[in-house]
Formats: C-alpha cells, structure tokens, sequence
C-alpha cells in the first residue's frame, strides 16, 4: 500500500459534514481490502460510521474518530521535495 497515494486520495474528496459518504466508501473499501472485518453503521442517507475489526478476538487498541471536515475544502497541493530531503 502506498500511504502517500491513500492520504492524498482520503484529502482530495470533499467531507464537509453532511457530505462525507464518498469518503466513507473509500475507507470501508480499503479497510475491506486490508482483511479487516468492516460494517457500516447508518447515521442517516449518505451517511454512516464504520466499524472495522481485525481477525482477533479482543482489540488490543482502538481507534474513535470522525470522517466529515470543516469548511472550507481544498485538494491537496502536489509538491515536490527539496533534493536535500
């Protein structure tokens, strides 16, 4: 998996809240494809929360946060690294 790829991907969908159910399918999409257990909890249409889970019997930690962004949107910019870095 390129973390980079999937950062910029996850940036440049707009979330604004309310809105953030294509970002949600992403994530349910790449979790899913990741093998951990995943289902979507409807909040209300277009939207819902994800619950993902690995393969384990009990969590050994657990991740609690949301999805949708605030005002305003703006992709993520494509720079290039300085030749020091």
């Amino acid at each position: 998996m390129d973390v980079i790829d999937l950062t910029r991907r996850l940036v440049d969908i707009e979330s604004i809240s309310g809105n953030e159910g294509t970002l949600g399918e992403l994530l349910f999409n790449e979790l899913s494809a990741l093998g951990f257990q995943t289902t979507k909890m409807p909040v209300e249409t277009g939207r819902f929360n994800i619950y993902a889970s690995a393969q384990s019997t009990s969590p050994q930690i657990v991740f609690s946060t949301h999805m949708d962004t605030v005002p305003p949107f703006f992709p993520s910019p494509l720079r290039s690294l300085p030749p020091s870095v």
